[in-house]
């Protein structure tokens, strides 16, 4: 199981992961089993990667954009661009894609027309 996949495993499973002071966090680690950590271990620089870039420009632009057609909160948007930074590039751009479409949907739908 590569990162990207483990990442996606834990979080499924119900498990918050962090990086932390060039660490990483997960919680609740108590309920971690022994074959999880070891894959935390063997994946951890690429986690790490994972958990610390930044999402691209056209990304954040696009939810940024997306988000002012909904009305939504800042922490929404805020949680949405960090969650969106963990996604692996081809992920990225089929997001970008999503909150490009969903923008036009609500703009026609503030104008009126149906969303």
């Amino acid at each position: 199981m590569g990162a990207p996949e483990l990442l996606q495993h834990l979080r499924g499973a119900g498990f918050t992961i962090d990086a932390v002071d060039g660490g990483i966090r997960v919680a609740p680690a108590s309920a971690l089993t022994d074959a999880q950590r070891q894959a935390i271990r063997t994946n951890k620089p690429q986690l790490l990667a994972m958990l610390t870039r930044p999402a691209p420009a056209a990304l954040v632009k696009a939810i940024n954009r997306c988000c002012a057609a909904r009305g939504d909160t800042e922490a929404n948007r805020v949680a949405l661009i960090a969650e969106c930074a963990e996604l692996t590039p081809a992920e990225q751009t089929d997001m970008t894609d999503h909150f490009n479409a969903e923008t036009a949907v609500w703009q026609r739908a503030a104008r009126g027309g149906r969303p």
